[in-house]
């Protein structure tokens, strides 16, 4: 038995996780690399070193892998939110969907984005992060209460997912930092306290 975390683990649990992590990286490289229409379940099965049986085990088709990577990565960014404690809650709001919500589209490509940002789902930890910085920003009165912070925080995302589209479409031709500033920025101008 091998203690991580203060818990005792098994072998057997150890090579589980790794195998599992092991078809999540070959997974995602492949859908990355190739496209999520040009991998199939058994390519990535051959390529993990696993059976597609195995791979099943773990994840249901391709689309689970696609957000198991991202939940998995969220944290990286999720911890450098934390990190941006200091100013308005508006220029943070900006900074973070400029700089880490950018470097996560710039990092998995735009394959892979535009086919998560079309099932319009967001991570649950990605949402509360926004979530908690927009309700500071309407408890200090920085924001106006014309949305609830649930809706506003789903406006921002909104915007930052219309920001990464036109992007896409604009075949690297914009800056994307600069699109996504330029569209959360503007929007959530609509909700700040003269």
């Amino acid at each position: 038995m091998e203690i991580k975390d203060g818990k005792k683990v098994s072998p057997r649990s150890i090579k589980s996780a790794e195998v599992r992590k092991r078809i999540l990286n070959t997974g995602y490289e492949m859908i990355r690399q190739y496209g999520i229409d040009m991998v199939g379940i058994r390519d990535i099965a051959e390529h993990a070193g696993v059976s597609t049986g195995t791979l099943y085990y773990y994840f249901k088709n391709k689309e689970e892998i696609l957000w198991a990577h991202a939940q998995e990565n969220s944290v990286h960014f999720l911890d450098q939110l934390a990190q941006m404690q200091a100013g308005p809650a508006y220029e943070r709001i900006v900074s973070y969907c400029s700089g880490c919500l950018a470097d996560i589209v710039l990092e998995d490509g735009p394959d892979v984005i535009i086919w998560i940002l079309q099932r319009k789902q967001t991570s649950k930890g990605l949402f509360d992060a926004i979530l908690s910085l927009v309700r500071e920003g309407i408890a200090s009165g920085e924001f106006t209460t014309e949305k609830t912070a649930e809706d506003l925080t789903d406006f921002i995302l909104d915007c930052y997912r219309g920001a990464t589209y036109a992007w896409y479409r604009s075949d690297g031709t914009i800056d994307l930092r600069h699109a996504i500033a330029e569209h959360v920025g503007f929007a959530l101008e609509h909700f700040l306290r003269k």
